[in-house]
């Protein structure tokens, strides 16, 4: 057996790690590792080989976790064209490298490629496995996923009760895999203005995660940010201010204080300490502070003359004169 700092063995246990440190939100730590694991693999086996396939699908993941949909979109385009070359158009590896480029195209707002790519996975998986299989409640969650960017809510919620039912059933409530599609229903009934039910779902996807994860998992932090707008809506202001600030302590920790993903966290609770009708908690010094962060890193990453920059820039004038 090949032993050494670069034989396939380490490259195995490299991509062990990585999916390790993925799930523990380690998501550095994991593209170090995946980095090194595939570029062992790509000289032993080759470009084209199933162990790199399966090492590009994990780094397409990983880089839609950090928000680097283009690089995650080179690696699923990769991976889907090594899984079609070995095992045909129709298979079920190729079905679940789809739903991940699926959602990366989701991520750049390129829906009609994301529709007609989940649209391909769903045919896929159903054929395989039929319609009640775990697999295919992946692609209807990836669906929901969509239409509810697209704001088609009702469709969102149409695919995303078909997908909480065949994993409950499947899975049980207190699986991580039910308490994502549960989350995002909940996020999908807040637009509906359906708040009670969202309430009662969001609070069920958080105590599922802080006992799998942890209370500091950033699946923790994106519940707790997607919990801001209900209590917005309830006019539940300290609220809105508690679990914003936790999801900004956890997420800040997972992507680092000046990522890009923070920048609307950080805006959405200015707006919530300069908002006249949160007298209890108003605090406009910190509302400037937190508005300048996000301001300061929409300039580095998006540049001045970017809509978002310009229109954050607007909101921190009025609020300071």
């Amino acid at each position: 057996t090949e032993q050494g700092p670069e034989s396939l063995n380490v490259a195995t246990v490299l991509n062990s790690l990585g999916q390790l440190y993925i799930r523990t939100n380690q998501l550095k730590t994991a593209s170090e590792c995946l980095q090194n694991a595939l570029r062992i693999q790509e000289s032993k086996l080759g470009p084209k080989a199933y162990e790199v396939g399966e090492t590009l699908a994990t780094m397409t993941s990983l880089y839609g976790l950090l928000g680097q949909f283009s690089l995650a979109l080179q690696y699923g385009k990769r991976a889907l064209s090594i899984m079609e070359e070995l095992f045909g158009m129709d298979s079920v590896d190729v079905s679940r490298v789809l739903v991940t480029v699926g959602e990366v195209y989701m991520n750049q707002n390129e829906f009609a490629l994301s529709r007609e790519t989940l649209g391909r996975a769903l045919t896929i998986t159903e054929a395989k496995f039929g319609p009640e299989h775990t697999a295919t409640a992946d692609v209807l969650y990836a669906i929901g996923c969509v239409c509810s960017v697209q704001t088609d809510y009702d469709g969102a919620a149409e695919y995303l009760k078909k997908a909480e039912v065949i994993k409950t059933r499947a899975l049980g409530e207190e699986h991580p895999d039910t308490s994502r599609v549960v989350n995002r229903l909940a996020t999908v009934y807040v637009e509906q203005n359906n708040l009670t039910e969202a309430q009662n779902l969001f609070e069920k996807s958080l105590a599922v995660r802080e006992k799998q994860f942890g209370p500091e998992h950033s699946r923790v932090g994106q519940t707790l940010k997607h919990m801001i707008t209900l209590y917005e809506m309830q006019e539940k202001w300290s609220d809105a201010l508690r679990v914003g600030n936790r999801a900004l302590d956890i997420l800040s920790r997972t992507f680092g204080e000046d990522h890009i993903n923070i920048a609307g966290l950080l805006m959405r609770l200015g707006l919530l300490y300069a908002n006249p009708e949160n007298k209890a908690e108003s605090n406009v010094d910190q509302a400037k502070v937190l508005l300048r962060r996000a301001l300061d890193i929409y300039e580095k990453n998006l540049g001045i003359d970017d809509k978002k920059t310009k229109e954050l820039a607007d909101v921190l004038y009025g609020i300071e004169h």
